[in-house]
């Protein structure tokens, strides 16, 4: 099993538009340091949502929703 660490912010416009800045590491390797990103996200009426965000040769995946 690996370690995967990341930290940073996320600015969620209210648009659809995500921009921010992290940091992550694998292994305690760094892997990113204060890497700008822009990208975009859905939200459906339901309040549910996702986005799929490309970082470097591989992405990052959430979803949103509420219970």
């Amino acid at each position: 099993m690996r370690t995967y660490v990341e930290a940073g912010n996320q600015f969620f416009d209210g648009e659809g538009n995500i921009s921010g800045v992290f940091s992550a590491s694998v292994d305690g390797e760094p892997i990113a340091s204060q890497e700008a990103f822009t990208s975009t996200y859905s939200l459906d009426p339901n309040c549910t949502g996702g986005n799929v965000a490309p970082v470097g040769d591989a992405f990052i995946e959430f979803h949103i929703f509420t219970n």
